[in-house]
């Protein structure tokens, strides 16, 4: 087998089958699709064994509700294929890609990161490209993009070599929900030789603005930011990789930002305001924004870096939920 599709599922009655059918049947020789059911219980489970029983390269596990870290990881260690990739059930693949795919997935390279469509509620589809189509040998060049870059801070959309990843017991950490991508690409690449960026969308990606973030929890954001920014101070403790430190604090600080911007976006009233100003002070925001380079922020990041800096929460508020109305009217816009 040259591929295996893992899938996480939980409670994706309305998506799981059209994602599935973004897999065509021509590759099944070359294709596995293993679905992980994580505990659904809206009949999600029943989808996953009719398309076993419909499909014969799709495999279906069922387990009790242990997140989407635990779920991939237990594809993993059902996978067959040569190649992982992963991909969520509300999602889909682009079908007309998946020559460009396995191609690459022939080339015996060892990590390749393709560009995807984001694919909004309208219909809409918007292009989210590579500069152009690199492959690179150079791996300080690569780690540069990887950490700079955040079509790179997902898993899907990327060929993984079962092999790397089985050899050095990487693994999604169970601990973490925003950012585990993040970590387990980053882990990854330490053991990679070859890698290539491709600038053809092979993932169309759901943004859908009820999902992930629905249920806001503050506590649990800061948590996984704390979890993802210990994880980047080890990494940088090796000497090789200390030069990648500055890329490492500006992915810090984006993760920071979205969250404030979220917060405001699911928060009401003087809950936000609340919100923001216990964020501010965190030990960790205070930590990271005391060691961000600001001479590399672009200027619109210069202004969000000195409202968390000067611990200005009653502006930051008001500044992140101007940018929240310019959003949902940049989106309505697009409807018309």
């Amino acid at each position: 087998m040259l591929i295996s599709v893992i899938i996480p599922v939980y409670q994706a009655k309305n998506s799981l089958e059209k994602c599935v059918q973004s897999i065509p049947e021509d590759y099944s020789e070359q294709v596995e699709i293993i679905l992980v059911d994580d505990g659904s219980t809206d009949g999600t489970s029943e989808i996953c064994d009719m398309l076993v029983l419909k499909r014969r390269n799709v495999c279906a596990c069922h387990q009790k509700n242990h997140g989407v870290s635990a779920a991939r990881n237990k594809g993993i260690e059902l996978a067959k294929g040569k190649y992982l990739m992963f991909l969520d059930a509300d999602d889909c693949f682009v079908k007309e890609r998946w020559g460009t795919i396995i191609d690459y997935a022939k080339k015996e390279i060892d990590f390749v990161a393709f560009s995807y469509y984001s694919w909004f509620s309208n219909g809409q589809l918007v292009k989210e490209p590579f500069p152009n189509n690199t492959i690179i040998d150079d791996y300080d060049k690569l780690m540069n993009i990887l950490l700079g870059t955040p079509l790179l801070h997902t898993c899907w959309g990327k060929l993984f070599k079962k092999s790397i990843i089985v050899e050095n017991q990487i693994a999604f950490p169970k601990n973490v929900t925003i950012g585990e991508d993040y970590i387990f690409v980053m882990e990854y690449c330490k053991y990679i030789k070859s890698h290539a960026l491709i600038n053809s969308c092979v993932i169309k990606y759901y943004q859908n603005s009820g999902g992930a973030m629905g249920n806001f929890q503050l506590r649990k954001r800061i948590e996984n930011l704390n979890s993802v920014w210990s994880y980047c101070k080890t990494y940088v403790l090796d000497e090789q990789r200390k030069k990648y430190q500055n890329v490492m604090l500006l992915y810090q600080f984006i993760s920071m930002v979205y969250i404030m911007r979220m917060l405001v976006e699911k928060m009401k009233g003087w809950e936000k305001y609340q919100g923001i100003k216990k964020m501010m002070n965190t030990e960790v925001v205070r930590e990271i924004i005391q060691r961000i380079p600001i001479n590399q922020l672009h200027k619109h990041r210069k202004i969000e870096y000195f409202c968390i800096r000067y611990r200005l929460w009653l502006i930051a508020t008001l500044y992140f939920d101007l940018k929240v109305i310019l959003k949902k009217r940049e989106h309505l816009l697009r409807k018309v």
